[in-house]
């Protein structure tokens, strides 16, 4: 969307009303976005605190993380996975990665709204562009 604005130049009313129309898409998507990413940070700060984890997704977790060098994740019984991670040591590597994620939302949100403001801006200043001449 934005290659589309900066590459297309205003050289009639049909051109200053698809580039509007343009602008307008932009900021119905950043602003669909900006939603998404309050709902990704409102959820994890939200599970981050809330975390209760059973034993056979504690044994899971552990047993997915890379280099956990846990024993027993191939085994029948998934009550006994990985006993080498205790409940604390699981929870908390959950919790730190939920508030990266969040951490993460709030910088993009930040991004986002920036640029859905120089979007309006952009509608404002294409809205008093004038191409006719007398």
């Amino acid at each position: 969307m934005g290659w589309f604005l900066s590459a297309f130049s205003i050289r009639s009313n049909v051109d200053k009303q698809n580039k509007s129309n343009a602008v307008l898409i932009l900021i119905v998507v950043l602003f669909l976005n900006a939603v998404l990413l309050i709902s990704i940070f409102i959820a994890s700060i939200a599970w981050s605190f809330r975390l209760n984890l059973t034993d056979l997704e504690r044994g899971n977790i552990a047993c997915e993380m890379k280099n956990s060098g846990c024993t027993g994740c191939n085994d029948v019984l998934l009550e006994n996975r990985c006993p080498q991670w205790s409940y604390e040591d699981t929870t908390i590597i959950i919790q730190r990665q939920l508030k990266q994620s969040a951490t993460l939302a709030a910088i993009f949100l930040l991004y986002d709204l920036n640029v859905m403001m120089h979007g309006l801006n952009l509608r404002k200043h294409l809205s008093m562009y004038q191409i006719d001449y007398v």
